[in-house]
């Protein structure tokens, strides 16, 4: 079965549009809070923390008993009634568009101040493509080389505290001009539409025909299970080899094999047929 391609592009969507940033230049206009968040790990699951050891039963700081650690809710609200002082403010990291500011607005909407957190923020910038954009020659722009190379200090990595001072530094010194504002309410919205699309991508996960890094990069780019199934009804291998290159994935048999192995069920007058053929090789074609 070939492909349609007009109607394949009514079907398939197109890789989101990024949010409509806003140039701002650093001024009085706004105050630019640096801040840096250390989690337990990449997922959007993943709690916010700093660098902690866990000893004979009890959680440490460099060698320290923590003693004095708050829920992440009264954290949030102490954070926010702080900002209320500092309106308006932009908050700014490195990686933050991929990183910091999502795992920020995710824990904001889990523990009820979105709205707050909304309503004091006047927007997130992230420090990473500036960089990217200042110095293209470099090959590479993270937080602790740049330290090392313009800064002439190492960088104490996965410490908040030190990375946040680093980071002022870097960009009072270099980027003295203009960043990038995106908006609280884009991250908001990209977690919700990102959260449904990866939930529809859950049988795949469940059976471990694809890898928890593959499905939230497709629903990064808007796929989700339905588009797959839609996709591999009209152009089997190739149909499904070429969404997925569009939208800058590796293509992998296991999802070819999953939805090969779902598209031979027909449902007829309410009573399903199972097809059987051959198991699937792959591996010539």
């Amino acid at each position: 079965m070939g492909i349609d391609g007009d109607h394949a592009a009514q079907e398939i969507p197109a890789p989101p549009a990024d949010s409509k940033n806003e140039t701002v230049s650093l001024s009085k206009d706004y105050h630019h809070i640096i801040f840096d968040l250390e989690t337990s790990g990449r997922a959007l699951s993943c709690n916010i923390t700093r660098s902690i050891t866990f000893q004979r039963g009890m959680l440490s700081d460099d060698g320290q008993p923590i003693t004095d650690a708050i829920a992440t809710d009264v954290a949030l609200k102490h954070f926010i009634e702080w900002l209320n002082s500092r309106m308006p403010c932009i908050l700014v990291a490195h990686n933050c568009k991929s990183f910091d500011a999502r795992f920020l607005v995710q824990a904001a909407e889990k523990n009820g101040v979105i709205f707050d957190l909304a309503q004091t923020v006047s927007g997130f910038t992230d420090s990473l493509p500036s960089f990217r954009e200042l110095l293209p020659e470099r090959k590479s722009h993270s937080q602790e080389k740049l330290v090392q190379d313009l800064l002439s200090k190492s960088n104490e990595a996965y410490n908040a505290l030190a990375d946040v001072q680093t980071l002022y530094q870097l960009v009072n010194k270099f980027l003295n001009v203009k960043l990038l504002l995106s908006w609280v309410a884009y991250y908001q919205r990209l977690l919700k539409e990102k959260k449904f699309l990866v939930n529809t991508l859950q049988p795949l996960l469940r059976e471990k025909y694809m890898s928890a890094s593959m499905a939230i990069k497709c629903a990064n780019s808007g796929l989700r299970l339905h588009h797959l199934q839609l996709v591999y009804q009209r152009g089997k291998k190739e149909g499904v080899k070429q969404v997925l290159m569009d939208v800058k994935l590796v293509f992998t048999l296991l999802v070819l094999v999953w939805l090969q192995r779902r598209m031979h069920t027909v449902i007829l007058k309410g009573s399903v047929l199972i097809l059987y053929q051959m198991p699937f090789c792959g591996t010539n074609d």
